[in-house]
């Protein structure tokens, strides 16, 4: 991939880029760009600028915070699936972090993260736990109009059919 520069881009672009590029990274295995990507995408997202952000964006600020972790879940639950602990215990604690901090406007977000929490629970032996997670975004997410969100709760049937 060609490197993101240092200067020119807005922190919040730069926090997106370098996150998908973290997601990327984790779903073929890469653990140190991976890792590298995550922290780049840390420091970017500190520097951002809640006040520069278009009009147009505000709205979709709701919940700041929780973009961050997100994002560093999801890419460290698609490195997780690679095998890597580390990873799992760190996007576990980041995705729940993303839940608790998400606003009610943004059911849609909260239920795809909910699902990625749920499979990483699930593959940490922790069933009850999993299953809970699990009914709490089956329940959230059959409401939506989402092909997305409709994709991640077909991952849970397994799960929910125990």
């Amino acid at each position: 991939m060609i490197d993101i520069p240092d200067g020119g881009l807005a922190p919040v672009t730069r926090f997106v880029l370098c996150g998908m590029r973290a997601q990327a990274y984790g779903t073929v295995g890469d653990a140190s760009a991976t890792w590298r990507h995550v922290r780049l995408a840390e420091r970017a997202y500190d520097a951002i600028d809640l006040s520069e952000i278009p009009a147009c964006v505000r709205p979709f600020a709701d919940g700041h915070a929780a973009h961050a972790d997100r994002d560093v879940g999801n890419a460290l639950f698609a490195l997780s699936s690679k095998g890597s602990g580390k990873a799992r215990r760190e996007a576990r604690e980041r995705l729940n972090a993303a839940i608790r901090s998400f606003g009610h406007g943004r059911t849609r977000a909260v239920v795809r993260s909910q699902v990625r929490l749920a499979l990483l629970l699930d593959a940490e032996g922790e069933q009850e736990q999993a299953r809970a997670v699990a009914r709490k975004a089956f329940t959230a997410g059959c409401r939506l109009r989402s092909a997305r969100v409709a994709a991640d709760l077909a991952k849970l049937r397994r799960l929910l059919a125990a």
